[in-house]
């Protein structure tokens, strides 16, 4: 029973990581598009969006995610190991 235990902590540990990391590169690629595209004025201003602040801001999503996912994840190992303790 607890190999079983450590293969459904390991899965569900890897899919938060896969939510952490697509949820924030969507959101935060998303508002670096959207400023891209629509703040500058001029002719050439979507293609700020489309090439610069979009896929950057997609990378600097997909890293908060993770850092995201880290903190949380060391937040719930030890209140896992605060409950084993004392229970």
């Amino acid at each position: 029973m607890k190999s079983i235990d450590r293969i459904d902590r390991a899965v569900a540990s890897a899919v938060g990581l896969v939510i952490c990391i697509l949820f924030g590169a969507v959101v935060i690629g998303g508002i670096g598009f959207w400023a891209g595209v629509s703040l500058p004025q001029g002719e050439l201003g979507p293609l700020l969006g489309i090439f610069i602040t979009g896929p950057l801001g997609v990378l600097a999503g997909a890293v908060g995610g993770y850092f995201y996912w880290r903190v949380m994840s060391k937040r719930t190992v030890e209140k896992d190991t605060d409950k084993t303790k004392t229970g």
